[in-house]
């Protein structure tokens, strides 16, 4: 083989190596950022629920270890003491199959001892786990032992914040 031969063998190689990274690299980074869509448009939907009162939906959106452990007509039964009127996604974080929201949310609670008390805006952090293709809100059961403060991913939040 000649040596013009030689540099363009080599150089097709080189282009070829050099396409291959760049396409594995956008792929991967285009995947991290249309997940971090997914989840983001997921976790809009279940507050979408939380505003319009939607337990049903709100329970499909779940972890599948929240069916394995509380019926729907018993998660149904908990809700509706609290009314939410707004929400916004602050910040999503994914890595791999596991993601984790942050969102800041108006309420007030429905009960005549509350009845003059104006709504709150709190923050609250979830974790998510994918699942088949699909988000779904991580089911943190209730503990009777003292309650835990989560830690957060994000350094920054100096929000009241709660699970």
């Amino acid at each position: 083989m000649s040596t013009k031969a030689r540099i363009l063998a080599g150089s097709v190689v080189a282009a070829v190596a050099l396409t291959v990274s760049a396409f594995l690299f956008t792929s991967h980074s285009a995947s991290a950022v249309s997940q971090q869509d997914a989840l983001r448009a997921r976790v809009g939907q279940f507050w979408d629920c939380r505003v319009k009162g939607d337990w049903v939906k709100e329970y499909e959106l779940m972890s599948p270890d929240l069916h394995d452990q509380v019926k729907l007509s018993d998660y149904v039964a908990t809700k509706g003491f609290i009314s939410y009127y707004s929400y916004e996604v602050e910040k999503i974080d994914v890595n791999e199959d596991t993601g984790h929201a942050r969102v800041r949310y108006t309420w007030r609670a429905n009960h005549p001892a509350f009845s003059k008390a104006s709504a709150q805006v709190h923050t609250m952090e979830d974790d998510w786990v994918l699942i088949d293709g699909a988000w779904f809100k991580k089911y943190v059961p209730p503990s009777v032992a003292t309650p835990q403060v989560p830690s957060s991913p994000w350094e920054d939040s100096g929000a009241t914040t709660s699970r």
